[in-house]
């Protein structure tokens, strides 16, 4: 659906979402069933480990790059689970790293959730571990 040339998603509560808010959420959900499908095998089992010891609290900022004035998403990995909020009014020292997300890649993972789910390592966990 459009609206003033936005794009528009029915969310499950049958409130409206930007499209590009419901692909950074499918994303996540995604990566979620990755990392649980697969939290137990070499090598996920072993980064999720490295990223929990290290990114302790770590809060990593993701928006579609195709859009820099869009407002982004706090991504944050706890209890071997990505949460995800929107970004509201924390400033630009709320967050540790800033992950631009092509619309590209986004597109493409959603596009073909099992592909990514069953080999998560197509997955991009750079944000997860990058050191800014």
């Amino acid at each position: 659906m459009h609206v003033n040339s936005i794009l528009f998603h029915m969310g499950h509560n049958g409130s409206m979402m930007p499209l590009e808010d419901h692909m950074i959420n499918r994303y996540v959900s995604i990566c979620n069933e990755a990392l649980c499908k697969n939290a137990d095998r070499f090598p996920f089992k072993q980064i999720l480990d490295a990223a929990e010891q290290s990114g302790c609290d770590r809060k990593v900022e993701a928006r579609v790059s195709d859009d820099p004035e869009k407002q982004g998403f706090i991504l944050r990995l706890q209890e071997r689970k990505i949460q995800i909020r929107p970004c509201e009014g924390c400033g630009d020292d709320c967050c540790d790293y800033v992950w631009d997300i092509p619309l590209k890649y986004l597109e493409d993972v959603i596009a073909e959730p099992d592909l990514y789910i069953s080999n998560p390592a197509k997955l991009d966990w750079g944000w997860l571990y990058h050191k800014p």
